[in-house]
């Protein structure tokens, strides 16, 4: 479908203009959804939408119709499942990029992404802080929101302490390219569960 349309008058390399309609068109599916044999690795995506952006040059001619470089991807939902070796799920990512956009663009964001590798027991996970997604790469630089990594087993030391699920990671890191990185953000060290003198 059509997801936005607005007129423009496109300035010239030998001075003269040309009135254009910008079309944003659109194409999306509910769901998409391979698996490769039965019980094989899966790829589902949920809600996915792609688009893109095409200049008409006014009055209409077939050979006026151009590409400006504008897109966009999302997808809701994303899950990843290789059987007993890797998980993968997401939500919320966008992916767009307008060459005429300001230099603080957002390219990429992404709400929430887990990736867990099961046979190592880690898990890698993006997630919010502050009200902003897990992860924007803009043109200028990049947010990282809440990012850890946990060993997904069992830490014993003898019979004086057992930890599970320890993880570390940071949150709330800010990067603008070409300024000086001041860290304003946090880091920690966390449990699912630790217990001492277990038994």
């Amino acid at each position: 479908g059509i997801e936005d349309f607005q007129f423009k008058i496109q300035k010239n390399s030998n001075s003269t203009t040309t009135p254009q309609l910008l079309i944003m068109i659109s194409i999306g599916a509910e769901l998409a959804f391979m698996q490769f044999g039965t019980g094989g690795p899966s790829v589902k995506l949920n809600k996915l939408v792609g688009a893109f952006e095409i200049a008409i040059d006014l009055p209409f001619s077939w050979a006026g119709i151009s590409s400006t470089g504008r897109f966009s991807f999302s997808v809701e939902g994303l899950s990843v499942i290789i059987p007993d070796v890797l998980e993968v799920t997401g939500t919320s990512i966008n992916i767009s990029y307008n060459p005429q956009g300001s230099e603080d663009q957002e390219i990429v964001s992404v709400q929430n992404l887990s990736i867990e590798i099961l046979p190592l027991k880690l898990k890698g996970a993006l997630e919010p802080f502050q009200g902003k997604p897990g992860l924007v790469i803009r043109k200028n630089g990049f947010w990282l929101g809440s990012a850890s990594l946990q060993y997904t087993g069992e830490i014993s030391l003898s019979s004086i302490l057992t930890v599970k699920g320890i993880k570390a990671g940071v949150a709330g890191v800010e990067v603008t390219y070409g300024t000086s990185f001041t860290f304003n953000g946090e880091v920690f060290i966390a449990a699912d569960s630790a217990v001492l003198f277990a038994g």
